[in-house]
């Protein structure tokens, strides 16, 4: 009696129907798994702004709510101009003969200090992937009423003085590398924050639809479109969110 060797194997036909429903789901799939990547980045990114607001306060804290400004020029007293978050992570000190390192370490391993979303590492000390808000201890000159400086000239902002602070930013995700450890409203577009977080834009792009995750005075995380940054008041620096006025 023949038997049939073909009983229960696949046509051609059904293998091609098979393959194809395969590749369909993965070309569901994939824009499903990039996305919802994309979107755990931009979280772990606004976690790290929390965590850098909680650093600063504590820094605060212990030195009466002084907090030191971006790039705190401390020569001659140390070399190597510590940036602020030198201040807060003891594990980066400044180079030279004589550098700077912080007392105490408000920032663990300082990973914190390095959005996802970005290249740089943390050896790379001078390049972190948040900048302070730069414009609120002087805009045009003139320090706001937060703000003092010492015998040799280094303004000192205070966070318990800020008066709306609900409205007011503190922190961001900086244009880098170079000004990584600073944020402005300016037209001077280097120091404006960096709008990473957009799927559908490269890093560093500017899409009306791009954001940067900006940290505030009272320490909640949103992000702010490029198109907010540039158009809506605000991005004049001389006024909220950037800055408040002396009374």
């Amino acid at each position: 009696m023949k038997t049939n060797s073909r009983l229960g194997a696949f046509t051609l036909v059904e293998l091609l129907v098979v393959i194809g429903i395969i590749a369909t789901l993965i070309a569901i799939l994939i824009p499903t798994l990039s996305r919802a990547r994309d979107q755990a980045m931009s979280t772990k990114c606004k976690s790290n702004l929390r965590q850098i607001y909680m650093a600063l306060t504590m820094y605060a804290n212990d030195n009466k709510g002084w907090i030191v400004e971006p790039n705190a020029n401390w020569s001659p007293t140390y070399t190597g101009s510590p940036r602020w978050f030198q201040f807060i992570y003891k594990d980066g000190p400044t180079t030279g003969a004589n550098p700077f390192q912080a007392p105490t370490n408000y920032m663990n391993d300082g990973q914190a200090l390095y959005c996802p979303r970005e290249q740089r590492v943390l050896s790379s000390i001078i390049q972190v992937s948040y900048g302070l808000n730069d414009n609120m201890f002087f805009t045009n000159g003139v320090p706001c009423r937060a703000v003092r400086s010492d015998s040799y000239g280094r303004p000192y902002y205070n966070l318990q003085k800020t008066r709306k602070p609900t409205e007011m930013f503190l922190a961001a995700d900086s244009n880098g590398p170079t000004k990584a450890y600073q944020i402005r409203g300016t037209s001077n577009y280097a120091y404006e924050p960096d709008y990473r977080h957009d799927t559908r834009t490269a890093l560093g792009g500017s899409s009306a639809s791009a954001t940067a995750n900006m940290l505030y005075h009272d320490g909640h995380v949103e992000p702010v479109t490029y198109t907010y940054i540039r158009t809506i008041p605000g991005y004049d620096f001389g006024h909220l969110p950037w800055y408040f006025e002396n009374p």
